[in-house]
């Protein structure tokens, strides 16, 4: 005993000393403690096989950093102390014996066990390309419900624009044609807009009513009964005419989107939707400070009416007539004032009028598919949307007799007269031509209508 003491046990790495018990291999001489041989069951030596029992051992594998032989139930090498290989998590498919990392043989039976692992990964593989083939599935179905979805909101929304939409822009466009009325008849006299902005007259120009000629950058115009409105494309306003009662007092109007003349007074609407207005006031026709939200005006004789973005109607001036009782209508485009009635367009395009009736100018309810309407003194006219027109009240000069025009775009009804606008820019009149104010048939390039569609969003 006394010749090992000092002596380094091969297993756990530390000397021999004196009272130790110790274990001696009997094949290659080398000690051991007791302990250390009975927990490996034999001797650790490298290369030796030399079991508990004596018997030889055969090594299952070796050390993955050294190369040393490992013996069954080693859990670390007995040379370089690395531990041995976990479990791969499988059984060998012939015997069930469990499989360590990297084994290529089962240490039980020797069946190889590469084909098996190949075998599973290529099952893994097939499990994983089928899985990632129902999630591609599964998205282009996604990508393909998204589409028809997009589509059918698209088809919708056509249905729908073209069903309501559309039709209420096409009865819209009535009071964005007031907005930018570029041809116009007062009581005698006609102006109109050219596309370049200037302006031209004729008719009655006893009160140089029709002294437009230097006026520029004109966008629409209004003629009264003896002066002249023009709105200008900076927002401010022009006037030329009579003014025994300011109605042309224009000059310091700023933000003007529309102007309306009357009798002797003029009305401006402006772009945030309130409303100024001068000259006479004697039936309270210039009371219109407190008005907002209004998206047109109409002015005439005595009275005054404002459409507001709701499809409302307010009026004030003269009553007589009844021609202010617009306090019940509803679904409103257009308003128009004539010499003590008003008209109104509803957006279905059919056609609602108050006051004087003794001319049959408010004989309207029969009218359908009307896009813009026009007052006169005691006629009406109506404007289709095929571009004919329809008249009703007084016939007296022909101021009604409308029922060959053809592709006209725009209306405007004077004292006794009817002024027409072609899409091509020219203009055409019936009725009373006394002092000049039809005469113009040698018209050109006058300004079409600019229609504001976007204002169908305030109704």
């Amino acid at each position: 005993m006394e010749d090992f003491i000092g002596k380094t046990c091969p297993y756990c790495k530390t000397k021999i000393k004196e009272g130790d018990d110790v274990k001696v291999c009997p094949a290659c001489n080398i000690p051991h403690h007791a302990e250390c041989w009975a927990e490996n069951k034999g001797c650790t030596t490298f290369g030796c096989s030399v079991k508990e029992s004596g018997e030889q051992r055969l090594p299952v594998g070796v050390c993955r950093n050294c190369g040393a032989y490992l013996f069954d139930g080693q859990l670390f090498c007995p040379k370089c102390g690395t531990p041995v290989k976990t479990s791969s998590g499988q059984v060998c498919v012939k015997c069930g014996a469990e499989i360590l990392e990297d084994q290529n043989f089962c240490r039980k039976c020797g069946h190889t066990i590469r084909a098996a692992a190949a075998a599973t990964v290529r099952k893994n593989v097939k499990m994983k390309n089928q899985r990632f083939s129902e999630n591609k599935k599964k998205s282009f179905r996604k990508a393909v419900a998204v589409i028809i979805s997009v589509v059918v909101f698209i088809v919708a929304f056509l249905i729908v624009f073209n069903a309501v939409i559309m039709p209420a822009i096409k009865y819209n466009n009535a009071w964005c044609l007031l907005y930018t009325e570029t041809v116009s008849a007062g009581s005698s006299h006609t102006v109109g807009v050219k596309s370049d902005g200037t302006v031209v007259a004729t008719g009655k120009n006893n009160y140089g009513q029709c002294d437009v000629d230097d006026w520029t950058d004109i966008v629409a115009v209004s003629a009264g009964s003896t002066h002249t409105v023009g709105v200008k494309s900076d927002g401010t306003a022009v006037a030329a005419g009579d003014n025994g009662y300011g109605q042309c007092d224009v000059d310091n109007w700023e933000d003007i989107v529309a102007v309306s003349a009357g009798n002797i007074h003029t009305v401006g609407l402006r772009s945030g939707g309130t409303v100024i207005a001068t000259g006479d006031n004697n039936y309270g026709q210039c009371d219109v400070d407190d008005w907002a939200d209004i998206i047109a005006v109409s002015a005439e004789e005595d009275h005054t009416v404002g459409l507001r973005s709701d499809g409302t109607v307010v009026a004030v001036g003269k009553k007589y007539d009844g021609q202010c009782n617009v306090d019940y209508w509803e679904n409103i485009v257009a308003v128009s004032t004539g010499g003590y009635h008003t008209i109104g367009l509803r957006s279905d395009g059919t056609v609602i009028s108050i006051g004087e009736n003794n001319s049959d100018q408010c004989d309207v309810y029969g009218w359908t598919d009307i896009v813009a309407v026009s007052a006169g003194a005691s006629h009406t006219v109506g404007l289709k949307s095929d571009g004919t027109v329809i008249a009703t009240g007084s016939d007296y000069n022909c101021r009604c007799d409308v029922d060959d025009w053809a592709d006209i775009v725009a209306v405007s009804a004077g004292k006794d007269y009817t002024i027409g606008l072609r899409s091509d820019g020219t203009t055409v009149a019936v009725g009373n031509n006394y002092d000049g104010q039809c005469d113009v048939g040698a018209w050109k390039d006058i300004k079409l209508p600019d229609n504001k569609y976007f204002k169908l969003i305030n109704i």
